[in-house]
Order: structure tokens, then C-alpha cells, then sequence
């Protein structure tokens, strides 16, 4: 089979050196639109109650706990959102208008592609293990070595039988993630066994059902969520990259932070940032 073909641009179509400065500066906007989107997206699980530690409400909903099952219920002061705060409308005369022909920003060749990963973690972070999880991606490569991926998935966990949650949340707890994925191939002319190097950041959301259901004020509480950012960096090889196909294997250490406030009320002080290591297989076709 003959080698993919690859975009060269000739001396006419090759951008002139500001056009590619100002092709610079707006990728790096919309990174930093993606880290805000993030960090937004971390922070969806906070809440205008303040109902005490995660600790003591995992305690309250062990089946073998056999006090009240009630937990503070006090509006929080430090709230940042205010609820009666009603979003206006923009005037339409207010709103900036653009006109992506007028940036005299050329557009990149791309061959966009939309792939299914799948895989799972071999080494287990200190609260769950995960024998499943899947993701979808959209993106590709242009005509550099680098390509742009977004994604997004979800995560099956299984408790660990030794955790101190064990006895507190009920099994399967779920993890859904969004973010960007960076690639970069030192010889992305390659058909077959393409190398390259990955670089991931996403905004996830963890959610679980208590075993027993705790009282707060009027409120019954049977299920929660906290939020966070996801950190990766890994190796990955194209076992096959076509114009119209691709599949591959990637192996992705990772990072979890969480944020400090639950959906529900409750200062996490159980969930630590940990660790831990994923490999995934891939495959798709070119849109």
C-alpha cells in the first residue's frame, strides 16, 4: 500500500509569517476558553448549604450506624452564586459581531476524524477500581506533526473492598469527563506504527448513591457529586493511520483533583488527588 499522503503547502499557499502568528495567537485563546470551560466544569458541584464534613455523612449512611441519620442544614455563607440573580438579555445592538472572512487567518487543513476508545486502569487508585470505562473523540491532525482531539467519556468504578467508603456509598459509582487531548507525532507521515506523545486536561464529575439515606433540614439526601480537573501525559502508537481510517493503542498515567464542596452540601474531606495509569484501544473513521 502506497504511504499517506501528506499536505505540503508550496510557496504560494504557505501562510506569510504574520498570518501564522495571528494563527498562534488564536489557538492559545481557545485553550485558554477550554481552561476556563474547565474550570467552570470542576466547580458545578458546589452548594449554597453547608451541610457539614463527607465524612461524617459517609459515617451516617453505614448500615451498621446507629444513631440519627440527620446532617446540618445552614445556608453558606461563602456562596459565590446568588440565586436571585436573574440573567438579562443582551440587547442585540451590545453584542459583538465577528466575521471569521475579515481575520485574514487562513484556514488549516484538517482531516477530522471521529474515534471510540475503550480500556481500563491496571493500577487502582486508593478508593475505586475501574474495570471499564469509554470515551468518544472529535478532532485530527493538520498539516503539522501535531493533532487536536476533543473527548468525552465516563468512567464505571467498582469500590474497593478495603476503602473507607465501602460501607458508606453503594456499588458502580460513575465518572463523566470532558476535555482536549493534544498529540504530537514525531513522524506522522507514517502509515503504519505511528508513535506519538499525548497530553490531556478535562473537567470530570463523580457521582454516587449513599447506602442509606441521610436528613438534612427538610431534605432527604440518597445520592451525591463532587467535581474536578483530570491531568494526563502518555505514549500512545497508530497501529494504522489512513486518509480514512485510524486505530491505535494508548497507554495514559492520570491525575485526579477534586474540588472541595459536594452537589449536596458536604466539605470533602475524603477524596485526596491520587493517581493512576490507563491503557485504551481506539478506532475510527474519518468524517
Amino acid at each position: 500500500m502506497p504511504p499517506r499522503e501528506v499536505f505540503v503547502p508550496n510557496g504560494e499557499d504557505f501562510p506569510p509569517w504574520k498570518d501564522y502568528i495571528l494563527t498562534m495567537i488564536r489557538r492559545g485563546m481557545l485553550f485558554m476558553v477550554l481552561l476556563l470551560l474547565l474550570f467552570l466544569f470542576s466547580c458545578m458541584s458546589s452548594s449554597h448549604r453547608n451541610r457539614g464534613s463527607m465524612s461524617g455523612a459517609m459515617d451516617k449512611s453505614r448500615d451498621d450506624y446507629e444513631g440519627e441519620r440527620t446532617v446540618p442544614d445552614e445556608e453558606d455563607e461563602d456562596y459565590w452564586f446568588d440565586e436571585e440573580e436573574e440573567d438579562g438579555d443582551i440587547p442585540e445592538d451590545s453584542a459583538p459581531e465577528y466575521d471569521s472572512d475579515d481575520t485574514g487567518i487562513p484556514d488549516e487543513p484538517l482531516n477530522l476524524f471521529l474515534l471510540v476508545r475503550g480500556g481500563a486502569s491496571f493500577v487502582s487508585d486508593p478508593y475505586f477500581e475501574n474495570p471499564l470505562d469509554m470515551e468518544v473523540l472529535i478532532g485530527g491532525l493538520g498539516e503539522s506533526n501535531f493533532g487536536f482531539f476533543l473527548f468525552a467519556g465516563f468512567k464505571n468504578l467498582d469500590v474497593q473492598s478495603d476503602s473507607s467508603i465501602s460501607a458508606a456509598i453503594k456499588s458502580h459509582p460513575l465518572i463523566l469527563d470532558i476535555g482536549g487531548e493534544i498529540r504530537y507525532y514525531p513522524f506522522h507521515e507514517l502509515t503504519y506504527f505511528s508513535p506519538y506523545v499525548a497530553g490531556r486536561i478535562s473537567g470530570f464529575v463523580l457521582f454516587w448513591s449513599y447506602k442509606n439515606d441521610l436528613i438534612a433540614g427538610s431534605d432527604t439526601i440518597s445520592s451525591d457529586y463532587l467535581g474536578g480537573v483530570g491531568l494526563d501525559g502518555g505514549i500512545g502508537v497508530d497501529f494504522v493511520q489512513t486518509d480514512h481510517f485510524q486505530a491505535g493503542f494508548l497507554l495514559l498515567p492520570q491525575a485526579f483533583l477534586f474540588g472541595d464542596e459536594t452537589a449536596e452540601g458536604f466539605n470533602n474531606d475524603i477524596f485526596d488527588a491520587y493517581g493512576t495509569v490507563r491503557w485504551s484501544v481506539e478506532a475510527g473513521f474519518k468524517l
